[in-house]
């Protein structure tokens, strides 16, 4: 609980700052077990600076990888926990920051380019991810094109690995 109580409050910090700078926030929810952490953020939020307008503060349920994908399609940068959230973000090219509880966050960001922008999420400091937010949005057109550079090269390799696989069937 404790460690739920310090993640809640580090994230309210950085939503609070976004929303300062007239950012416009949209949780990817799409676990049944996030319902809670969304509840209690949005509370904090509300808290602490009244009510927001419904485009300010968007947390849709996601029943699926296309509405994840929809949710994605309209966010200009994604700071993700879950591993699909970060991979989907990434095959759409969009700059992410992963606050990750798994490796595997960090090896797929660093494949990608972004290997200095992952923090572990029992652990991860505010002020650190607010210097890659700002550091991602102004190099954001930079990444953008890397990141399709390397979507292209993986959908090149699995291409033909597929070949491979159906040469032998």
């Amino acid at each position: 609980e404790q460690i739920y109580q310090t993640y809640l409050a580090k994230l309210t910090r950085f939503a609070l700052w976004l929303l300062e700078r007239g950012y416009a926030l949209r949780l990817l929810v799409g676990e049944v077990s996030d319902q809670r952490a969304v509840q209690d953020l949005t509370a904090a939020i509300t808290a602490a600076r009244g009510e927001l307008a419904p485009e300010q503060l968007v947390a849709e349920r996601i029943g699926s990888l296309p509405d994840l994908l929809r949710q994605i399609a309209v966010t200009d940068m994604v700071v993700a926990t879950r591993f699909h959230n970060v991979l989907c973000a990434l095959m759409m090219s969009k700059p992410v920051i992963s606050l990750g509880y798994a490796q595997k966050n960090d090896v797929l960001m660093a494949e990608m380019g972004l290997g200095d922008y992952c923090q572990h999420i029992e652990s991860f400091d505010v002020d650190c991810l607010i210097k890659h937010f700002i550091e991602l949005e102004q190099k954001a057109p930079q990444f953008q094109a890397h990141m399709q550079q390397k979507n292209h090269e993986y959908c090149h390799a699995l291409q033909q690995q597929y070949n491979a696989i159906l040469s032998t069937v």
